[in-house]
């Protein structure tokens, strides 16, 4: 599922305003669900930074015709991911993949295995959580 020849960053939307006033983002910023997966992974879409435009066409995405989709966006190191899963010994828990669609070429996500207990999940959200740089 991983891949050393994704970009260096990835880009996580935000549906709601989800900056603390002390600046960290929000846990919730990384959900992760299931919609209809069938292999044991919860994902948490992102977009991978493939070239300049990736960002803006994260922000200008809509959820229907004129309605923007997210709040705002946040950037993460694919490096942090790593750094992260190597700290928590999670190498078969938590991974990333491409996955694109119709009408998103850089889509993608990041992957966390769904049998983890709820105060590990706590800790990769943290950790993402943590990692990530403001757009």
């Amino acid at each position: 599922m991983m891949s050393s020849g994704l970009p260096e960053n990835c880009i996580r939307g935000i549906y709601t305003d989800a900056f603390t006033p002390e600046g960290p983002i929000s846990l919730h910023v990384f959900n992760f669900q299931n919609p209809g997966r069938t292999d044991d992974w919860l994902e948490a879409s992102i977009n991978w930074e493939d070239d300049a435009d990736a960002i803006q066409f994260t922000l200008d995405q809509e959820r229907v015709a004129g309605q923007k989709q997210f709040h705002g966006a946040v950037l993460l190191a694919r490096v942090a991911i790593d750094t992260l899963r190597d700290k928590l010994d999670a190498g078969d828990v938590l991974a990333y993949e491409r996955q694109t669609k119709p009408d998103n070429p850089y889509h993608g996500n990041i992957l966390l295995k769904a049998h983890v207990s709820k105060p590990f999940m706590t800790m990769v959200k943290a950790g993402l959580a943590m990692a990530c740089t403001s757009i």
